[in-house]
């Protein structure tokens, strides 16, 4: 009995060495990959944190360019503006200068009409 009694106490004495090895290797596994997921994870917050900050620049970069762009067309638009303004003026002195001479065109007809009109009645 006393021999079965060593025995039993010593499987039981190495079953619990083995069982605390199991443990002791098991946790090593969780804390390494613990460790691995953490790095991971920073990496992975670094990698967003740099793109969000790329996206950001990209942002600002094309909403300067599109304020250039509308500025420059804002620009266009007026000269453009300005110039057909001029050019509906021009029209403008240019008709009413051919509607004075028109008018004077009729005066001197209605004048001869009215002369050869005269000679004839006369």
């Amino acid at each position: 009995l006393v021999e079965m009694m060593d025995a039993f106490r010593k499987e039981l004495s190495e079953e619990r060495s083995d069982r605390l090895s199991r443990e002791g290797r098991i946790m090593k596994q969780m804390g390494d990959h613990s460790e691995w997921i953490l790095g991971s994870i920073e990496k992975e917050a670094e990698a967003r944190e740099e793109q969000a900050r790329e996206l950001s620049e990209k942002l600002s970069l094309q909403e300067r360019q599109r304020r250039a762009k509308e500025e420059e067309l804002q620009g266009q638009i007026q000269r453009e503006l300005d110039e057909l303004r001029g050019m509906i003026e021009r029209e403008g002195r240019e008709r009413k200068v051919e509607d004075e001479d028109i008018v004077m065109a009729l005066n001197r007809y209605t004048q001869q009409m009215q002369s050869s009109l005269s000679v004839i009645t006369s």
